[in-house]
């Protein structure tokens, strides 16, 4: 409505900001190898859940090529980088370190699984061979509009085009292609697929525990079952999977009107940033206008 992105940041005072100024940052190789703080891979991942014109792309990005981001991935930079810091400050590093390149530092990951959180109703008429095959038609129509869409953008090479089977590897192959026009320091995407499209019960109670609602109360079944809430929550435990050791997550915020109540919505903005003591989440959201270029003055 009002044309105005937004991002909501949890635990940012795990980040050294205030003591290391990003304009002027100086790190001691010797106290980083020492601190435990920094042992863990200093990398930064990007949960992408839909398109929001780019901001949960260019702000990881801007991230990543500044000096203070940097000089705290040093420990994962590639052989030439370990040496320009070896050689800067005479320090000799481990020979375990990763020989990940500074130039990715973030790692972009694609949810494969559209159904996830689907609703148990919907799940089980699929199996009926009428209802599966229509179901079949929809997707198939989705996967031909999606075609139309990306062949028309020039991004995909026709023949690559040709080859893709699904939904999902059409917007990996996109994905791919912007990343590589729109020069960013972004290493992906990589598509997670889940084994199971519902929650576990340890989170649906961890959610009850934190909102309210309880899981055998009868006027709380239209909570437990919304098929949005579900696909939220079980989200939120492949971030903490997948990301759990890493320094900053961003991840693409979802709208409040996509639920019924402000206690289901902030219950969920609780479960996709809550992070390790080392780790900030950042839930971020454009709104939907295009924020990057493939041109530069």
């Amino acid at each position: 409505r009002f044309k105005m992105g937004f991002m909501i940041c949890r635990g940012l005072e795990t980040l050294p900001l205030g003591e290391i100024k990003s304009g002027s940052v100086n790190i001691n190789l010797n106290e980083l190898l020492e601190n435990s703080l920094f042992r863990s891979t200093a990398v930064i991942d990007v949960w992408w859940l839909l398109d929001d014109g780019g901001l949960s792309l260019l702000v990881p990005h801007l991230m990543s090529i500044d000096r203070f981001w940097r000089q705290l991935s040093s420990a994962n930079a590639g052989p030439k980088e370990k040496n320009k810091f070896s050689n800067r400050n005479n320090v000799k590093l481990p020979k375990d370190i990763s020989t990940r390149d500074a130039r990715f530092m973030v790692r972009l990951f694609l949810v494969a699984d559209d159904d996830i959180g689907a609703d148990g109703t919907e799940q089980s008429n699929r199996l009926v061979p009428g209802n599966q095959a229509k179901h079949q038609r929809q997707t198939s129509s989705m996967q031909l509009q999606e075609l139309a869409r990306i062949s028309r953008q020039g991004l995909v090479a026709e023949d690559l085009i040709g080859q893709i089977e699904n939904t999902t590897d059409l917007w990996k192959a996109e994905l791919s292609s912007l990343l590589q026009k729109f020069r960013l320091n972004i290493n992906g995407p990589y598509t997670v697929k889940s084994g199971r499209r519902e929650p576990s019960m340890e989170t649906y109670e961890q959610f009850a525990k934190l909102t309210g609602y309880q899981l055998d109360n009868k006027e709380h079944s239209h909570i437990w079952g919304n098929s949005k809430l579900n696909r939220w929550l079980r989200i939120s435990e492949m971030i903490h999977a997948y990301s759990r050791n890493q320094r900053c997550v961003f991840v693409t915020a979802p709208f409040p009107t996509c639920f019924e109540e402000s206690t289901m919505y902030l219950g969920v903005l609780d479960m996709l940033s809550r992070t390790t003591e080392n780790r900030a989440t950042v839930l971020i959201r454009g709104t939907g206008e295009n924020v990057l270029t493939f041109y530069s003055e």
